[in-house]
């Protein structure tokens, strides 16, 4: 008859704390790549869209010198959540110069933008890139209008945004430049009631359009 085989205590205990590490790990795994992609998934779709009034401050580092803001639908920087915005609707690119609180910005689109840059008085059609310095925002702001529907040339369901600078004290006790980037308008309005399964929202006056052509 064979001698049994007796395992040393703390072998077992090895083997047992080996056994709790690999579930944490397999619970781990689960939660970070399986778990966590679905609640933001979840959690991006139920967010809403931001409203009039609200604003996204751009600071730039002195050491990045560079940065980009987006405009798009679901995706980008600011993510309306309308219908017929697309993504990377309106592009915003900042590039600081050397050793100065002066900055270039690039304004580029990705759909129909109507743009009235700084000291401009009328919106007209962005059909190319455009560039202006930051110093022509102080006290002239730029607005945008970013249309989800064009007719005759005109937008007709569209978000307004308009680009504002003011100078702030860092926490270094440095002067910097802060860019605002606030949505002015939302027109005609949003359908609160229309959110898609993507969270995405219909303009007011598409709902109306579509209750009439149901009921004719």
């Amino acid at each position: 008859m064979a001698p049994a085989i007796v395992i040393p205590f703390f072998m077992d205990l090895i083997l047992w704390a080996l056994a709790v590490v690999s579930a944490l790990f397999l619970l781990y795994a689960f939660f970070r790549f399986i778990m966590a992609p679905v609640l933001h998934t979840m959690q991006d779709r139920n967010a809403p869209p931001p409203k009039e009034g609200y604003i996204h401050d751009i600071i730039i580092d002195q050491k990045e010198r560079r940065k980009s803001v987006s405009v798009g639908q679901l995706d980008g920087t600011i993510a309306t959540r309308l219908v017929g915005i697309k993504e990377d609707h309106l592009q915003l690119y900042f590039e600081k110069e050397r050793d100065l609180e002066e900055y270039q910005i690039t304004v580029d689109s990705g759909g129909p933008v109507f743009f009235r840059p700084p000291h401009a008085r009328h919106l007209e059609m962005l059909r190319s890139r455009e560039h202006f310095e930051s110093r022509e925002l102080i006290g002239h702001p730029a607005s945008f209008r970013i249309a989800a529907m064009v007719r005759d040339g005109r937008p007709i369901q569209y978000i307004e945004f308009e680009l504002s600078t003011r100078f702030v004290m860092n926490r270094m006790g440095e002067e910097k430049m802060k860019f605002m980037l606030e949505l002015k308008r939302v027109f005609p309005g949003l359908d609160p009631k229309s959110r898609s399964k993507k969270g995405v929202f219909s303009f007011s006056r598409l709902k109306v359009e579509e209750e009439k052509a149901s009921a004719s």
